[in-house]
């Protein structure tokens, strides 16, 4: 197996990747990258950050179940103690700084708080030509679930 070894040229898929939102690309190159014995560098981690989370939306912050929304995607909830991150991860893994409130005093999220992640609509997503049919009620983005900040217990 001659696999190429500069990281540089996985780097180039990987954000190609991440342009189209083929996340089954970016999984097998980062497959084969393991395979090769390349690590990823500071550019390959940036590449990656954002190719899950292509969009985030905060809906709502629910207090009762009365007032959670409507199940209509998956939802992946962050559960745990107070204080131990779980707000500064959705950061993370949505690369942006202040999807989800953080502060350093324990028990500041008192609410389930939903974020909606990929909801793009055909006509926010740029490089995607306007056409009748996306805009059908067909349309639905790839990749597209909730997160969820659930307060510390």
């Amino acid at each position: 197996e001659d696999l190429p070894q500069d990281v540089r040229i996985y780097n180039s898929v990987l954000k190609q990747a991440r342009a189209i939102g083929a996340l089954d690309i970016l999984f097998a190159t980062l497959d084969i990258m393991a395979v090769a014995g390349v690590n990823g560098d500071d550019a390959t981690f940036d590449a990656i950050s954002t190719a899950a989370a292509r969009s985030v939306r905060f809906v709502t912050g629910a207090v009762s179940a009365a007032t959670l929304p409507p199940i209509s995607m998956p939802e992946a909830v962050f559960i745990g103690r107070s204080n131990v991150g779980k707000s500064s991860l959705i950061n993370m893994l949505t690369n942006r700084r202040s999807a989800a409130f953080t502060s350093k005093r324990p028990g500041k999220t008192q609410q389930f708080n939903f974020f909606e992640i990929n909801g793009d609509t055909p006509e926010n997503i740029k490089g995607l030509p306007s056409s009748e049919p996306l805009r059908s009620s067909k349309w639905r983005p790839r990749g597209r679930f909730y997160l969820v900040d659930v307060p510390g217990l």
